[in-house]
């Protein structure tokens, strides 16, 4: 027979690093996952004719990933923070917005060389395990920005901005870490 031994502690329902998602930083991480997606999908377009049907359900994933990037970052500005390391990461979905549904050739280019100057305001400040979940997710979202800007769609505007040769010294005052602490 099984003897009734209680073999789990009273409190091993409790995270040990204390992290709970809140709305925005599940929301966050779908986006992560968003953004993968959309990469890939822009990536297996780079080479194809737009106008060949043949590549039709191509180009459908392709702008169905874009839409799912775009609802995630909408209900991310929605949100109301729950704690302090949600701020950085509606920052930086301010950002991302900012970058991959701007119209302006050279707005894409210009955010992504100057995220790495205000690389504090997409930090969380804290030192616990909250703070290193979230940190960890800012970093991949800046190495998903980084692939967006290695695929032709984004390079096109990348390239449009550096033959017009745009003077980034205007523009910096637009993103500066006063305008990015909530």
């Amino acid at each position: 027979m099984a003897n009734d031994i209680l073999s789990t502690s009273f409190n091993s329902y409790e995270v040990a690093d204390g992290y709970c998602p809140t709305p925005i930083s599940a929301a966050f991480s779908g986006l992560l996952t968003a953004l993968a997606r959309h990469a890939e999908a822009e990536r297996d377009i780079e080479d194809v004719d737009v106008f060949d049907p043949a590549f039709r359900d191509w180009l459908t994933d392709a702008e169905n990933t874009f839409t799912s990037v775009t609802t995630l970052i909408s209900s991310i500005g929605r949100a109301e923070p729950a704690r302090s390391e949600d701020l950085p990461l509606q920052r930086m979905t301010m950002l991302v917005d900012a970058m991959i549904g701007s119209e302006e050739p050279g707005t894409f280019a210009r955010l992504h060389r100057l995220m790495p100057q205000f690389e504090a305001a997409f930090r969380s400040k804290q030192n616990n395990g909250v703070a290193r979940r979230v940190n960890h997710m800012l970093l991949t979202a800046c190495a998903r920005m980084d692939e967006l800007a290695s695929l032709l769609s984004y390079e096109d505007l990348i390239e449009a901005e550096d033959q017009d040769s745009i003077d980034l010294s205007g523009n910096a005052a637009e993103l500066t870490p006063e305008s990015c602490v909530g």
